[in-house]
């Protein structure tokens, strides 16, 4: 993205002091304030990383849980606050929220996590339960063969069957 300075300096714009997702939350910080935008379909870098460095070989990442309702949350208020949380919108924002989930899921596999299969159990019930989850779920329809394959884990409403899933992921 290319921005210019003074639209991030004349509205107070800063990078959030958190670790993950920090482009995330400066973009939507800086939303609101943008009046055009402009698209090139030419790609000018690449970023490549290690087949061994996946999010998936990654360890366990305290708050994240946390992190991925809030990335929800501000996705769906900006769809809101334009009129388009729906269709497209609404089922990008949807399943990007359940692979998020996931991700959290199969990092709370992790000994750093503190969590046994018990603590997992009761952690995955609590999510199930949170109002983000249950919107996602309602409009998630995966798009990719993986994606289709963690919506129906998730869909089954199971924490067995979840657990099940962030484990043989982790393994």
């Amino acid at each position: 993205k290319l921005i210019k300075a003074s639209l991030i300096k004349e509205n107070g714009i800063e990078f959030p002091p958190i670790m993950h997702s920090e482009d995330f939350f400066f973009n939507m910080s800086l939303l609101p304030y943008v009046n055009k935008t402009a698209t090139v379909t030419k790609a000018f870098y690449h970023y490549i990383k290690p087949a061994s460095v996946t999010l998936t070989s990654s360890d366990y990442i305290p708050g994240y849980y946390e992190l991925s309702n809030k990335r929800y949350e501000a996705s769906k208020a900006y769809c809101v606050s334009q009129n388009s949380f729906e269709g497209e919108s609404r089922l990008l924002i949807a399943n990007t929220h359940i692979k998020h989930l996931s991700m959290c899921l199969i990092y709370n596999c992790s000994q750093k996590s503190g969590m046994n299969h018990k603590k997992r159990i009761s952690f995955i019930k609590e999510m199930l339960k949170n109002p983000n989850t249950a919107e996602a779920l309602k409009y998630s329809s995966g798009v990719s063969r993986s994606s289709k394959i963690m919506n129906t884990f998730f869909k089954t409403q199971s924490p067995f069957i979840l657990a099940f899933f962030a484990r043989t992921m982790w393994i």
